[in-house]
């Protein structure tokens, strides 16, 4: 294929400014500074963090559905339990009922006591219906079990006539307990209680053939070790009650006694039970009237029908029900290690089938729309506890969720589209919620490269802080115990270094004001303190959160309170402000009080000041990270000035520059174009917009949107298109999808990343609304278009066309394709020209050969755009899929009407910011009309990383680039890589979602189920003391020593009594790994360490093992969980160890679409063809794949992603997504983090002295080799160079060459560059690569510096311009002593490590010359040397901190750098210079001078351009190209050059361009 234009790198870098952007960081040379805001996070981990938040179902039994559609769920926690209630749509509802006295009550759950109704009209017991004076009492229990619905029940003798009635199962092991009837105002009508029996297990009701409504109940008792079974006809008020021996019996008490279900036949003549996992039926006797189970064992009496559960593939039979259509068909929920829904049919009376199943095992939610999930792929979290069938719905919980299935759907032919809606979900401590929150925080790329964070803790005890330990931001406060601690320090890695701090807290204290003050206070007042003086553009934040009233010895607030008092002097003598989040649902008005007045102090002088910040209330995790994201871009967004930077310019051949420019806006999307404009022959541009031929795409497609110029109605004209597996609403044919009427479909898609739709406009909202999410789901797809949702201009016409809609192409370089042009000229049989001609490519071409000019361009509104070249206009939008998740994010409610007064706001984000490449492919691709061919045929593909907008990519066929006669492009797969919540998607060309969960779980022994039962008795006794408050400790004294299991009657977990467990063993929920059960678990798929004076250190361990669905672990000594603390009692802590499933760790996917790994594809990927991956088939060039690689991108302190290559076959449209080589390398190309203090694997320490502290990641575009782009390459396939953000230099072989015993796969650490946090050598940018003219050599060429914080200084910054020489190419050899196996070898870790240990280091002079200064090539390397280095300043004070800008460009044999320096002087908030610094390419000779006629040769320096940063260099003729972030005018922007004469042996591509 012909490529129009050579790709240009972004000038955009993300330059950290001292603000941040509502959303994502600020672009480079865009403001008056590039200091990064410090914020430092102290969290609360006081004793009350442990309390559980929010509402949750817990031990969810039963569920109806009552007359108004609200689902009413028994629960029948001890603690928690009573009847829940939900709508229809999943919304908690509150209780609202009247008591006997006639007085209403509003409760969250209802169950019997003196706050709703203790008291039942009326009682019905064997043959006795009473109306008991006051009423009949019953329990206060909040267990129940059984529920159902009735409308029109009549009772004979009582007052009950016509009523709708709620029946429900009361069960309380130690007291009374009853079946009672509530009516619609949650009164107790009626009570029912069986002889002689406190335990009702269950319960049922049905119609018999005369209308009367019967129930049927069971339970334990009736007489000693028996059971009973309880039979009311309800409508004549009659009971009967049977009885027997249970315990041990093998009749139908035997089952009762065991129990878990009771079933009525449809016409109640029959009774089921469910027990020891199976499900049997019996027939029914007369006994006084009723009809009742008959236990007889004669051959006609027992039981009648039977079905196995346990032991085949149904499952274990617990909760079940049946169908409403058909005694013959029920279904059952998974129970113990099972997790699915089954459909069963008898096929005889002892015979039973599975026809239809559903549900798949997971730790996460379901989010889709009603309708459009899979069966397969319903998530279930854990055992089935409740199932039932009501007014059509198939009902199920699972650990806190309840899903529903439509039931008449749920069969073989139609379970894809029976799962509706869930709701509820599982409570977590306030603790964790926090430590997911700010992990977020943490994890957000927007974030983490605009600010430096801080972290610490705190909880109440004596002294704080006491000075800094360490070489600051390393380190931590000297005084760092159980009560406070400032753990990690503000600094460039300070986010990364917390995560792994944060997980492993445990609580301990009060809420002790004095404590974070003092932490905040003492450190910004320190020596190291990161609070620049000299800097007043700097931004410095203190975020406190706390979940309850604060306490102080000196006060709080007053006159004496040491609180208010430091942070007000931190605020008015630093300027640096304090924000108050009140968390979690347990801080009452003083609480809030003090949090008000602090947050005051905190941020301003007077109460109603526009300065003045209010607390932050966040009563959920989900809000806490709401809110923070929400409040901390916001507050930094409001200091900026700012001037237009452009983004990006790439020159067609033919004599075109495209620039893609953005404006910077405070509170909404960017606003982006891209324009084009004529290069004259002479090499200048012509900038005038009114040029023939020059267009604005931002004009245009303004002009095509919604209520413009083109298309004045309200109906976008715009083709914004996605797939949806909804075949009614399938793209192709309109390729216009994607509009307020298919928001409802893709509402699931918008949820799917756990981005949740908040109200924007509501009615109490600037500009009125519903209070409904509805309304914001449908505005998101409209802003999209083009319309005014979030009001920017504060009219309050939120659907007119807004000034601009073209979003921001920020990092997305554009891409220019015609008709095909792939080189068919081929010298040898390896090169891909060679396979065109046979593949006659040329009937291809000759078939496309009018095909029009499209730009494509990735652009922040979340679209891929096609331009037309000629007019600029938009032909189509392609929306992504999975980054529908991310459309929630954009809404911002505290911009509502906020904007300069009146007007409305959003927040700006990353959508598609990656750039797009395009290959020519031959496979059997797709139709016109969206179905697989039959054979190979030639597609032009297009492949679009998402860039920084996610971890992940599209994949296009674009050989039909136009919308014409029902043709048009045609979406072949999509892949997410969700790495939060460890599951990969992946969305073929049908629509079809394919989920792939992982396990990368960690958890400290605070999470044990041991430590819970600690907690938990812990509790019982401060409820029993009187509260924290009480000062009484007499309950905890008496429980405070630890006790071991065998203490505790040998199980703590259950039986132990103590608020402190002391064992070897501990097991965990949280912790999950695919392996048999009861089976050992391989040491090294482990990491467990433990914090020891603020360092993390190795733990061994003897044993891990998955048993009954939980994690045990076993130590070699006692290990000791305290929730109670020190005391006279107990005097030890507890041991601060931390599990984490290791990153080499098998994730449970399977291998060749194991994408757990993928980070931000910030790569740009190359399309080549590799020999195939199966053996056998290698030899043949016919067998070789379509692959394209990259990257692994950034992960973002993820620790277990973006460190690897990934291979995508883009020819394989059976298995769309599927991973070259995915078998033999485990997923991808693993490539190894080090670390200079060894890495911990299992019980063994890898020894890396030489390694990196940087956490490593793969953010750059691999050098790919190929026959097509070397000379004489006598392989095929494609050698390929990566450089990793830590400073490796990685040779990969996917070549069919054997020589120096290489195989397929092979890897070797080529060249270290010793990168490290201290010199700051972070590797962001990609290598280019040459053969010398003199050397004859094969050179590769890179820089390093900080993409993140360009604006960054410190004196011991070591940045470095470099040249390296591989000597063995076009080969592959093993380096370093070492032979690296594949990835599923156990030596594969230890091995690698190693070889990246001794690989050569750009700082040994034995093998690479520092050429530093050097204008004359006196310091050129010999044959013997390696390498060479330029340093780009000195570490010392005289630093001026220099670093890359750009990725470098050889040409005619020089190297051409962009490098930037930040401003002179102590004040930080002024924009640096940009240089151009030129290296010979095999002697790194200064040859910068040259670019500037006349000027004299000076080693240390490097060409001034003018302020701002400079982008990669493009060339034209014998002209360099770049544009510069700052200039505010268009012209400005562009900078040119006359290159540096010169020579270089021409590869016949080039390095980075496989062949188009």
């Amino acid at each position: 294929m012909k490529r129009l234009f050579q790709i240009f790198i972004l000038l955009i870098l993300v330059l950290n400014f001292n603000q941040l952007t509502y959303a994502k960081p600020l672009p480079p040379g865009s403001g008056d500074g590039d200091v990064p805001a410090n914020i430092l996070i102290l969290l609360d981990n006081s004793k009350s963090m442990k309390n559980r938040i929010g509402f949750a179902i817990p031990k969810q039994h039963s569920f109806t559905i009552d007359g108004n559609g609200n689902r009413v769920l028994a629960s029948a926690d001890s603690n928690k339990g009573g009847l829940i209630l939900f709508d229809s749509g999943g919304q908690k509802l509150n209780i609202t009922g009247t008591d006997q006295d006639g007085d209403s009550y509003t409760e969250p759950r209802w169950w019997a006591s003196d706050k709703t109704d203790q008291r039942c009209d009326y009682l019905l017991s064997k043959n006795s219906l009473t109306a008991p004076s006051g009423g009949y009492y019953i329990s206060s229990t909040m267990q129940y079990t059984d529920v159902r619905y009735h409308a029109g029940v009549s009772v004979a003798g009582t007052s009950i006539s016509n009523e709708n009635l709620i029946f429900v199962a009361q069960y309380n092991k130690s007291g009374a307990a009853a079946i009672i009837a509530l009516d619609d105002q949650y009164r107790c009508r009626l009570a029912i209680t069986p002889t002689s029996s406190n335990q009702i297990l269950g319960l049922d009701t049905g119609t018999n053939s005369d209308g009367d409504l019967i129930l049927a109940a069971f339970g334990k008792g009736g007489m000693k070790k028996g059971a009973y079974q309880l039979t009311c006809n309800i409508t004549d008020g009659l009971c009967e009650q049977v009885q027997g021996k249970g315990k041990k019996s093998s009749d139908a008490y035997g089952k009762l006694y065991n129990g878990y279900r009771i079933r009525l036949s449809s016409d109640t003549t029959k009774i089921y039970v469910s027990a020891n996992g199976h499900l049997w039926g019996y027939n029914t006797k007369i006994s006084n009237g009723q009809r009742v189970i008959d236990s007889s064992n004669t051959s006609s009496n027992r039981s009648f029908r039977y079905c196995k559960g346990n032991g085949s593939n149904i499952g274990y039979f617990a909760t079940w029900d049946f169908s409403s259509s058909s005694d013959n068909v029920f279904y059952t929920g998974g129970y113990l290690n099972s997790r699915e829904v089954h459909r069963v049919e008898w096929t005889s009376n002892n015979s039973c089938i599975v026809t239809a199943s559903a549900g798949t095992s997971s730790a996460l939610s379901n989010t889709a729309a009603a309708g459009n999930l899979d069966a397969d792929d319903i998530r279930v979290t854990d055992n089935i506890t409740g199932l039932q069938v009501s007014s059509g719905r198939l009902i199920f919980s699972h650990n806190g969720y309840v899903d529903e299935l439509t039931e008449s759907s749920f069969t073989a032919v139609g379970k894809d589209s029976a799962w509706q809606i869930q709701y509820g979900g599982p409570q977590i401590t306030r603790l964790q919620g926090a430590q997911e929150a700010i992990t977020a925080i943490f994890t957000d790329t927007t974030l983490t490269s605009g600010a430096n964070f801080g972290f610490g803790y705190w909880n109440g005890g004596g002294s704080y802080y006491g000075g800094w330990q360490g070489n600051h931001p390393a380190g931590r406060s000297r005084i760092c115990n159980k009560d406070a601690c400032l753990q990690v320090g503000i600094g460039p890695e300070g986010a990364a270094n917390a995560i792994q701090y944060l997980g492993n807290l445990n609580v301990d204290g009060k809420t002790d004001a004095n404590a974070w003050s003092q932490l905040a206070y003492d450190y910004f007042y320190d020596d190291i303190s990161p609070h620049d003086p000299d800097s007043d553009c700097q931004l410095n934040y203190v975020i406190v959160i706390g979940d309850g009233m604060f306490t102080g010895g000196t006060g709080v607030l007053e006159q004496r309170g040491e609180a208010a008092n430091r942070i007000t002097r931190l605020r008015n003598d630093l300027g640096i402000k304090s924000l108050m989040v009140a968390y979690g649902d347990g801080i009452y008005s003083k609480g809030m009080r003090y949090f008000d007045a602090l947050a005051l102090k905190g941020s301003c002088d007077t109460a109603g000041s526009e300065d003045c910040e209010a607390t932050i209330v966040a009563r959920t995790p989900q809000a806490l990270k709401t809110e923070l994201q929400q409040k901390i871009r916001q507050i930094l967004a409001e200091r900026l000035a700012f001037t237009a930077p452009s983004i990006t310019a790439t020159i067609q051949q033919g004599g075109s520059l495209y620039q893609a420019q953005f404006a910077y806006e405070q509170f909404g999307e960017w606003k982006g174009t891209i324009l084009r404009k004529t290069l004259n022959a002479d090499g200048t541009v012509e900038h005038d917009s009114n040029a023939p031929g020059n267009w604005d795409a931002a004009v245009q497609v303004r002009s095509q949107s919604s209520g413009g110029p083109l298309d004045p109605s309200t109906n976008d004209s715009r083709n914004i298109w996605t797939p949806l597996s909804d075949q009614s609403l399938d793209y192709i044919g309109n390729w216009d999808n994607v509009s307020d009427t298919t928001a409802s479909l893709l509402e699931g898609e918008m949820t799917r990343l756990g981005f949740q739709l908040s109200n924007y406009h509501s009615s109490s909202s600037n500009c009125g609304g519903d209070d409904t999410t509805d309304d914001e789901r449908d505005g998101l797809l409209r802003f999209l278009a083009g319309q005014d949702f979030f009001d920017y201009d504060g009219d309050c016409n939120i659907t007119e066309l807004r000034e601009h809609v073209l979003g921001d192409i920020y990092h997305s370089q554009l891409i220019e394709i015609g008709a095909p042009d792939g080189n068919t000229q081929f010298t040898d049989n390896n090169q891909e020209a060679y396979f065109r001609t046979i593949n006659n490519y040329q009937a291809f071409k000759s078939s496309q050969s009018n095909r029009r000019n499209i730009l494509y361009a990735g652009s922040n509104s979340g679209l891929l755009h096609a331009f037309s070249a000629e007019t600029g206009n938009e032909e189509w939008a392609f929306l992504p899929p999975f980054l529908v998740g991310k459309l929630p994010t954009l809404i911002n409610a505290n911009l509502d009407g906020k904007v300069d007064g009146f007007q409305g706001g959003s927040n700006a984000i990353f959508g598609v910011d990656g750039s797009p490449i395009v290959h020519d492919v031959f496979m059997k691709g797709l139709t016109p009309e969206g179905d697989v061919e039959a054979s190979p045929s030639w597609h032009t593909i297009l492949f679009q990383p998402f860039g920084r907008g996610g971890s992940g990519f599209s994949v296009l066929d674009v050989t039909t680039p136009l919308v014409r006669d029902g043709a048009g492009p045609l979406h072949m797969f999509t892949v997410y890589n969700d790495y939060i919540n460890n599951v990969v998607y992946i969305m073929d060309y049908e629509g079809e979602v394919r989920s792939e969960e992982y396990y990368s779980s960690s958890a400290s022994l605070s999470l044990s189920e041991e430590a819970e039962k600690a907690q938990s008795n812990l509790n019982s006794a401060v409820d029993t003391d009187g509260g924290l408050d009480s000062g009484v400790t007499t309950q905890q004294d008496a429980i405070a020593a630890c006790q071991s299991n065998a203490d505790a009657t040998n199980n703590f977990r259950t039986d132990g009594t103590a608020s402190c467990y002391i064992g070897k063993t501990f097991t965990f929920n949280d912790i999950f790994f695919d392996t048999p059960n009861n089976q050992s678990i391989d040491p090294n798929r482990l990491n467990v360490t433990e914090l020891v004076d603020g360092e993390f250190a190795p733990v061994a361990f003897t044993d891990a093992k998955m048993v009954n669905g939980q994690f045990v672990i076993t130590f070699p000594e006692d290990k000791i969980q305290n929730a109670g603390g020190i005391s006279d009692n107990e005097t030890r802590l507890t041991n601060n160890i931390f599990i984490q499933t290791s990153c080499t760790s098998s994730s449970g996917i399977d291998p060749f679409f194991d994408y757990s790994k993928l980070g931000e594809t910030w790569s740009t990927p190359r399309i080549v063809r590799l020999p195939s991956d199966i053996e056998g088939e290698r030899e043949d060039p016919a067998n070789d794949k379509y692959v394209a690689i990259m990257g692994a991108g950034m992960a973002n302190n993820n620790l277990c992603a973006g460190s690897a290559l990934f291979m995508v076959e883009l020819d394989n449209m059976d298995e769309p997504g599927k991973l070259y080589g995915g078998d033999q390398n485990g997923g991808p190309i693993t490539i190894v983090d080090t670390s200079p203090a060894g890495v911990a694997l299992g019980n063994d320490i890898i020894e890396t002295p030489n390694g990196s502290d940087i956490n490593n990641a793969v953010p750059t575009s691999p050098l790919v080799i190929t026959p097509d782009t070397g000379f004489g390459i006598p392989w095929r396939g494609a050698m390929v160079y990566i450089n990793d953000r830590e400073g490796k230099i990685t040779k990969i072989n996917l070549t069919d060459s054997t020589k120096n015993n290489a195989k397929l796969f092979d890897q070797t650490t080529l060249f270290r560059l010793n990168a490290s946090t201290s010199n700051k050598r972070y590797t962001f940018f990609s290598m280019d690569a040459g053969v010398g003219l003199t050397t004859k050599d094969f050179w590769l060429f890179g820089g390093t510096g900080d993409f993140n914080k360009l604006g960054d200084i410190d004196r011991d910054m070591d940045n470095i311009l470099y040249g390296i020489r591989d000597s063995d190419y076009p080969y592959f050899k093993h380096l370093n002593g070492v032979t690296i196996p594949s990835f599923n070898d156990q030596a594969f870790t230890s091995t690698a490590h190693q070889g990246a240990d001794n690989a050569k280091s750009i700082d040994d002079a034995t093998v690479c010359s520092d050429v530093t200064g050097d204008t004359d090539g006196a310091l050129c390397p010999d044959s013997a040397e390696s390498a060479w280095v330029i340093h780009l300043d000195t570490p010392g004070d005289n630093n001026s901190h220099r670093k890359a800008s750009a990725p470098p460009t050889l040409f005619k044999g020089q190297v051409y750098f962009p490098v930037y320096e930040p401003p002179p002087g102590s004040n930080r908030c002024n924009i640096g210079n940009a240089y151009i610094c030129v290296a010979d390419d095999e002697c790194g000779t200064n040859n910068s001078h040259k670019l500037v006629k006349g000027a004299e040769a000076n080693g240390s320096n490097c060409t001034f351009i003018r302020k701002g940063v400079l982008s990669e260099l493009v060339i034209f003729g014998d002209k360099l190209y770049a544009n510069v972030a700052g200039p505010s005018e268009d012209s400005d922007t562009l900078y040119s050059v006359i290159a540096v004469p010169g020579e270089v042996l021409s590869n016949t591509g080039g390095w980075r361009d496989t062949g188009y």
